[in-house]
């Protein structure tokens, strides 16, 4: 699998990508747009996160997801940024964290299964599932959705952050 380094950059709601790609977007994509809920606390909460989610030896928790922002060609329509899920987070040594692309419903696979370095801008959601308790913490966009959370059996956690993470 090959090693992409993608940076993204959100300053005063522009978003600047560089990627692989043949053509790196600007623009978020529109069935993205919709999708991306209250960013500000997102990227402060995943701060938290990088400060815990890791064992001394740089493995994660199980359970922790987050969804980020990736360019995009969609078949001769201009490119954008798309939502992407990734797992399997890693830390190196040096405090670079990885994730493997999973693979979604989209018709646009050309990243799945890579190993990325993320960065903490690309981040628009992230959840951690406690194995001990099934709660789920973070998952900012279905707590805007209550009855999505409900209809997928989603038992969401009172706080956004596990007890104890600060």
């Amino acid at each position: 699998m090959s090693k992409r380094k993608l940076v993204l950059g959100l300053s005063l709601g522009a978003v600047i990508m560089t990627a692989p790609a043949a053509h790196a977007a600007t623009d978020i994509c529109p069935e993205t747009a919709q999708r991306i809920v209250n960013p500000d606390a997102v990227r402060d909460s995943w701060q938290v996160v990088l400060r815990n989610a890791f064992s001394d030896d740089g493995q994660v928790h199980t359970g922790l997801e987050a969804s980020i922002l990736i360019s995009v060609d969609r078949g001769g329509a201009a490119p954008c940024l798309a939502d992407y899920l990734v797992k399997k987070f890693q830390l190196s040594p040096a405090g670079e964290v990885t994730a493997e692309i999973q693979p979604t419903n989209r018709d646009y696979p050309v990243f799945f299964f890579d190993r990325v370095t993320v960065e903490p801008t690309m981040i628009i959601d992230w959840n951690y599932t406690a194995p001990e308790t099934a709660l789920h913490f973070g998952n900012f966009r279905i707590r805007e959705t209550p009855s999505v959370a409900q209809a997928l059996g989603v038992k969401l956690s009172e706080t956004l952050l596990p007890p104890g993470w600060e």
